[in-house]
């Protein structure tokens, strides 16, 4: 699990998928409950304070796992009794990641494992297939920045295709 800072009311936690093997992303029950542990478990072991009404878009992938974006509505808006949780909560299933990485050579090397490489402003993106290498994917996600939502599919429509 990471976290990603944004600002005082956004942040991202990007759980790969040995973290959610659990989370049926069709059970909408299961998912407020798994979020709701979820924000438990920042509150108690990173000493976050969650509490209020949450916008929570979760970004799902077959190859990672999911990355969520949550954002905090104003408290101005939204009080909570009793440092309460609640959330509205969408799903973007099958969400397509891409990967930022700075050795095209890397990306030739597992050939089999990338559907396709975009080159952008001087760094390679890739793009993976569905069924990939596990020794590759710890080296790519150990040399690479997840790229996904917006900002992925701008990089495929306007980078050139390699």
């Amino acid at each position: 699990m990471k976290i990603e800072y944004l600002n005082d009311y956004n942040f991202y936690l990007y759980l790969n998928k040995e973290y959610i093997i659990d989370l049926e992303l069709d059970n909408k029950e299961s998912i407020e409950k798994y979020f709701k542990m979820m924000f438990m478990k920042l509150k108690k072991n990173y000493h976050i304070d969650i509490y209020g009404y949450y916008n929570i878009r979760v970004y799902a992938n077959n190859n990672y796992g999911i990355i969520v974006d949550v954002f905090k509505l104003s408290d101005d808006y939204f009080k909570m009794p009793n440092n309460k949780i609640d959330m509205k909560i969408a799903i973007d299933k099958d969400n397509v990641f891409i990967y930022e990485i700075d050795d095209y050579f890397f990306a030739r090397k597992y050939d089999r494992n990338i559907k396709n490489i975009y080159f952008k402003d001087q760094k390679y993106y890739v793009e993976l297939n569905d069924k990939i290498d596990d020794t590759f994917y710890f080296h790519l996600m150990e040399h690479s920045n997840i790229i996904f939502d917006d900002e992925a599919y701008e990089i495929i429509k306007t980078s050139l295709k390699l």
